[in-house]
């Protein structure tokens, strides 16, 4: 009894510390998918450089992008977006979103949670 409780032990650590990086990994992908997204929106949009067109356009690909991470709540992250020209890469980046805990238990530190992804797209013409 005493053997399997120290191996049970260390098998459950194991066992949700797999689950818990997949989750990690999980939103690792999800949100470098949704700023590919965003980013492919942004070039398809017509953008003219106005100020009040600049902003709806830049509201409609953060709406894109908090559609397309469905499993995620993007609220707590900085979305920014470059617009670029024909010469210039359009950029969607999403910055410092923390991946919720999953377990919650593990001594995880809390620097592995936190993800940046980037998306640069060139218009053609």
């Amino acid at each position: 009894m005493i053997e399997f409780a120290i191996v049970a032990l260390l098998l459950f650590t194991l066992l949700f510390g797999i689950i818990e990086f997949g989750w990690i990994f999980n939103g690792y992908v999800t949100l470098t998918s949704a700023a590919r997204e965003g980013a492919r929106q942004a070039i398809v949009i017509e953008h003219e450089f106005d100020n009040d067109e600049g902003n709806e356009d830049e509201a409609s690909i953060k709406e894109i992008i908090d559609n397309h991470a469905v499993l995620f709540d993007l609220s707590s992250a900085n979305i920014e977006v470059y617009f670029g020209n024909y010469e210039e890469e359009t950029t969607v980046e999403i910055i410092d979103f923390r991946v919720p805990n999953l377990v919650g238990f593990l001594p995880i530190p809390e620097s592995v949670y936190t993800i940046t992804a980037t998306a640069s797209m060139r218009q053609e013409r």
